[in-house]
């Protein structure tokens, strides 16, 4: 009888701790109904996802740095280029530009996101097993804390929640060195929302999503969002990026590429030449050149959209780092060319004094 009782009042405290955790979500809104409740990552278990590590980039692929991330971006999506742009948000010289995107199809976005450290910071030492492991009271709230943002945000509408805790398997590192994180999955109506929480040991986060559609192509921009995902290393501080970036700008040649003959060519060389400008932003803000080659080169793609959005977001960064400085006006001046009516250019526009990046 005894032992009955015993196991008894152990069903009813995990029942309790249950009903406790729905009670809190509930009076927080983060689900509008129990079936809601019932989805949500918070409380659902997450089981391991680990990944083959991709060092190595192909032909297919660039080799560069985004924030913390040394990773290999595509080139190429369905036989189209892949082109990158920034959005403007406040943020340098101080801090970092808020986000990298690109529209791998008009129904397909993927989007890289600068680090943040939520508040409270919690160790990843402490995350891990409150997501594979933990339905305490206290994982609950934990949880809560960490990934209200990622939940409610992007996605409210989401009928159903998968989470795991993913891992990239490079036997080249120790296990706590190899990057990690957490993959939210969120089934919308007409689409689904993949969201990679990377977690550093230290707690800081950087998401990398992707949003697409129930369709082959869907599957086929998440199994390249797979790929870019299990090339990341991540580096505790922006030296290694910072390092890589610079010695493939020492490597361009803006005249050799404003002169290529070749139209295709001329094209992917401009794609890669702004992938690496907006690589050296990320891990340096405040280098004013970096947006200046940014809008300059911007003005030999007049026929994108990218192009037109980089050299907007350009000048209003250069604007709020050093809006005094010569550089300053001479983006402002592209940006204002750029956005008149069509007219005969001068063909020294959009030319840095420098032939180097």
């Amino acid at each position: 009888m005894k032992n009955r009782k015993s196991h008894s009042n152990f069903k009813g405290n995990k029942l309790l701790t249950i009903l406790i955790g729905l009670t809190l979500l509930a009076s927080a809104g983060l689900g509008s109904n129990f079936y809601l409740s019932l989805k949500n990552p918070f409380i659902i278990d997450s089981q391991l996802e680990k990944m083959e590590a991709r060092i190595i980039a192909t032909d297919h692929e660039s080799s560069t740095a985004l924030f913390y991330f040394i990773l290999n971006l595509p080139k190429n999506f369905n036989h189209q280029p892949v082109q990158f742009q920034i959005s403007y948000k406040k943020g340098p010289p101080n801090h970092f530009i808020s986000q990298i995107e690109t529209q791998l199809a008009p129904d397909i976005g993927l989007t890289f996101e600068g680090p943040k450290t939520p508040s409270p910071t919690v160790a990843r030492g402490e995350i891990r097993p409150c997501l594979t492991e933990s339905q305490s009271w206290n994982c609950l709230a934990l949880r809560q804390s960490l990934f209200e943002r990622w939940v409610s945000e992007p996605s409210p509408s989401a009928h159903l929640w998968h989470a795991s805790w993913f891992q990239i398997d490079d036997p080249t590192l120790p296990t706590e060195e190899q990057t990690q994180g957490v993959h939210l999955r969120a089934d919308l109506e007409q689409e689904i929302l993949d969201q990679f929480i990377v977690i550093q040991p230290s707690g800081t986060q950087q998401v990398i999503r992707l949003k697409r559609p129930r369709s082959p192509s869907g599957e086929l921009a998440y199994e390249l969002t797979s790929r870019v995902i299990a090339s990341i290393r991540v580096y505790p501080d922006l030296t290694a990026g910072r390092e890589l970036v610079s010695r493939h700008l020492e490597e361009v040649r803006l005249v050799a590429i404003k002169n290529e003959a070749d139209t295709a060519r001329r094209s992917e060389r401009l794609n890669d030449a702004q992938l690496l400008l907006i690589s050296k932003i990320s891990v340096d803000p405040s280098n004013l050149d970096s947006y200046f080659h940014l809008a300059g080169t911007s003005t030999w793609m007049p026929e994108a959209k990218m192009a037109q959005h980089n050299l907007e977001s350009a000048y209003l960064y250069a604007r709020d780092i050093a809006p005094l400085d010569p550089r300053t006006s001479q983006i402002q001046a592209f940006w204002l060319t750029a956005s008149s009516p069509p007219r005969t250019q001068s063909p020294a526009l959009g030319v840095p004094n420098d032939n180097r990046l």
